[in-house]
């Protein structure tokens, strides 16, 4: 479809390779890449992170992968606590605010 747009193989190269390094485990090899694999996992420090875990939790379920919320919590603090932003700004925007939401799940599920 890029071409149709006028994008150049070069152009289109950098594009693909954003998007591939939003997959997991991401593994961004420029700056471009850490940008966007960082607004890609921004809502892992937002205060609406629980609506968003949630969300996905529901919408995986429909799909056939089933977990309950506690399973579904054990699950999300083993991410959060393996993830790394990339960016000096994604870490002074939303480190802290992951680092919370970490401590929520694991005070209302009662995880260690």
């Amino acid at each position: 479809m890029l071409p149709n747009y006028g994008y150049n193989k070069w152009q289109i190269e950098i594009i693909s390779g954003i998007i591939m390094a939003t997959k997991l485990p991401q593994n961004p090899k420029t700056k471009l890449q850490e940008i966007m694999c960082d607004a890609d996992l921004d809502n892992l420090g937002r205060e609406d992170f629980f609506v968003k875990t949630e969300s996905l939790r529901l919408e995986l379920e429909k799909h056939g992968i089933k977990k309950t919320p506690l399973e579904w919590a054990k699950d999300t603090v083993k991410f959060l606590e393996s993830h790394t932003y990339f960016t000096d700004a994604a870490k002074k925007l939303r480190q802290k605010g992951k680092e919370n939401n970490i401590r929520k799940l694991k005070a209302i599920y009662s995880l260690k």
